[in-house]
């Protein structure tokens, strides 16, 4: 019995051993269906949000939203959005960051490229990749109703090697909606 034991542990030693020298790829064996980006788990399927109204600044004249790679990459991540809905870009909502380590790589009325940089932490360890992006509803001087922004989370691209991530856990995380409320038009209260 004690050569059986000897035996078996002289075998996984040489097995982790072995997995340890060659450097073995972590995403090994994961089908690349199951990498994907999405928004935080934070993020709500429904966001209501208000213009600034007479110029004033209310607590929701403006959104914050995270997006985030539950595997670390070791590299920059480029999360692509599109956006569609009645709202109109730059008139109805803007889309700026204010994170050191997120930039918007490109941007119109279709969607946006924003890259998270990989953050390194302690040692060689990074942590997930985040990117923080803010929407701002300016006043448009026009009334106009209603208006809905849809923004979807399309995927990912690892800059380093070029691997693509599907976007959202499936059908979860994937999109959001925000109903912006018309500031300009008159106050039922007047």
């Amino acid at each position: 019995m004690k050569k059986i034991i000897n035996i078996f542990l002289v075998l996984f030693c040489v097995v982790f051993t072995s997995c340890e020298e060659n450097g073995e790829d972590p995403l090994a064996g994961i089908p690349s269906t199951d990498l994907f980006v999405e928004f935080a788990a934070d993020t709500p399927d429904a966001i209501e949000a208000t213009e600034i109204i007479d110029g004033e600044d209310l607590d929701e004249d403006t959104i914050n939203i995270v997006l985030n790679s539950p595997i670390s990459y070791e590299s920059d991540i480029l999360f692509n959005l599109s956006f569609s809905g009645s709202a109109v870009f730059n008139t109805d909502y803007r889309v700026f960051v204010e994170d050191d380590n997120t930039m918007i790589e490109s941007i119109d009325a279709n969607g946006a490229v924003i890259r998270a940089e990989a953050v390194p932490t302690a040692g060689d360890v990074l942590v997930t990749e985040q990117a923080r992006f803010s929407i701002t509803f300016p006043e448009d001087l026009t009334e106009d109703g209603e208006k809905e922004l849809e923004i979807t989370l399309t995927g990912a691209t690892v800059d380093l090697t070029g691997q693509t991530l599907a976007g959202g856990r499936g059908p979860l995380r994937r999109q959001t909606v925000v109903v912006i409320a018309d500031s300009d038009a008159p106050d039922p209260a007047d």
